[in-house]
């Protein structure tokens, strides 16, 4: 949830969002009549390419402390 969404917003979203949590596929187990080939992503990438590590990014404290916080308000 982004941070321009109200805090009366945020809550009926996240209500909504618990009371239809059966709606939503997290494995494909749980849509057993649907072709995995039609929902399965894939990347396009060269046969011969390498895999780049990136560099590790940080967040400033205050960013830090922002995302500790609202991980915790979704869960």
């Amino acid at each position: 949830m982004g941070i321009s969404l109200s805090k009366e917003d945020a809550k009926k979203l996240s209500a909504t969002l618990h009371a239809n949590a059966d709606a939503f596929a997290w494995t494909v187990v749980d849509i057993p009549d649907i072709d995995p080939s039609i929902i399965m992503h894939k990347l396009s990438t060269f046969k011969d390419a390498r895999p780049i590590a990136q560099k590790k990014r940080k967040l400033a404290e205050e960013k830090r402390a922002v995302a500790r916080e609202e991980t915790k308000k979704s869960l």
